[in-house]
């Protein structure tokens, strides 16, 4: 009887966690890739672009801005921005019942550039109701960040339109929405692509997609004026992500191995805001018993959400990462090779863009 009374409530607990895995799933529309999701409340914005164009001459392609609902993933409308040769979407961000988008439009083919970026403002029905210019640019820009009034954000310029690391600049962009007043600071050293920016007390910070030893690392607006850090690396480290709690500004980087140094390791960067002071802290992928990870992140307050693969069964998980390397939850990735991800986390629920769906998974 005691058996019978256990297995039901084996049964009942497998019952009841996999009702509460529910997914709703949605195949990519018109476009083929992603570049950044975001949501609000009730809806899902989703920037993906495809070369399936016109010209259809391999370089070409178009860009797409859509919403769907969140709750049940069906789509509310379509924008498509095909003006140019090559269209982009590269950064969207919600705020106050409006879209901004970061748009790169132009021609891009190979490694020749001749492109220009702007800021689209757009209403809830997705429709545009500003083009802010920002001039010619290169790569894609960073993320953007709101407080107040003041949009800011950070991509790169070259004074020729052919790739070449001795030919690039960065620019920190201070945009008021209220004055519609543009501050642009120009940085001639050369740093990586932009990633992310961060505000803080009036100051942003600018990291790029690597950090690389003997170079300058961080870009510091601190009253308008810019400063630069040196993380002091031993080697090229790729950015993670980063975040920033009272004066600490936390950066978290890996180190995922070339061939002939396979010591991969996770660091964190620890820099007092005030003093610049920088402490560090080193993991061992063996350590955290991870075999890879995946550079697609979602920061939330001072932990990342990020995708390892376990060293010893080589399945894929989804991990919150807390400030010290802790491991604060996980949960394991279905039908996905963890490459290529947009995703957000709320509470118990994922989004994410992949694969060529869209899906909402509670977990």
């Amino acid at each position: 009887m005691k058996l019978k009374l256990l297995g039901f409530l084996l049964l009942f607990i497998h019952s009841l966690c996999y009702a509460q895995d529910t997914t709703f799933s949605t195949v990519y529309k018109n476009y083929e890739y992603v570049d950044d999701i975001t949501a609000n409340d009730s809806a899902i914005f989703c920037a993906g672009y495809s070369f399936q164009t016109k010209i259809n001459d391999g370089n070409a392609c178009d860009a797409y801005l859509l919403s769907y609902d969140k709750t049940n993933l069906k789509l509310n409308w379509s924008l498509k921005v095909s003006d140019a040769h090559t269209n982009r979407i590269s950064s969207l961000l919600y705020h106050n019942n409006k879209l901004y988008a970061l748009v790169t439009q132009g021609k891009i083919v190979n490694l020749n550039e001749d492109v220009h970026l702007s800021l689209f403002v757009l209403n809830l029905n997705g429709e545009i109701e500003q083009k802010i210019p920002f001039g010619a640019s290169f790569f894609t820009p960073s993320d953007m960040k709101i407080t107040g009034n003041i949009l800011n954000f950070a991509f790169q310029v070259s004074s020729s339109k052919r790739y070449s690391t001795s030919d690039l600049s960065t620019v920190v962009v201070t945009y008021n929405l209220a004055t519609k007043k543009t501050i642009r600071k120009k940085v001639t050293t050369y740093y990586p692509r932009p990633k992310k920016i961060l505000q803080s007390k009036g100051n942003l910070y600018v990291m790029g997609i690597y950090i690389h030893p003997d170079a300058p690392n961080l870009i510091v607006s601190k009253k308008g004026v810019i400063s630069e850090i040196r993380l002091n690396a031993p080697k090229t480290e790729y950015f993670i992500d980063s975040y920033i709690k009272g004066n600490k500004l936390t950066i978290v980087a890996v180190f995922p191995g070339v061939y002939g140094d396979l010591n991969c390791y996770l660091k964190y960067y620890y820099i007092n805001t005030v003093t610049n002071a920088i402490t560090s802290k080193i993991i061992p992928y063996k350590t955290m018993r991870w075999d890879e990870i995946r550079f697609d992140t979602y920061s939330l307050g001072s932990s990342i959400w990020l995708i390892e693969k376990e060293l010893k069964t080589k399945k894929l998980k989804y991990i919150l990462l807390g400030d010290t390397g802790k491991i604060l939850k996980s949960f394991p990735i279905k039908d996905d090779d963890g490459y290529k991800q947009n995703f957000i986390f709320e509470d118990n629920l994922l989004i994410k863009a992949s694969n060529g769906r869209i899906s909402i998974i509670k977990y």
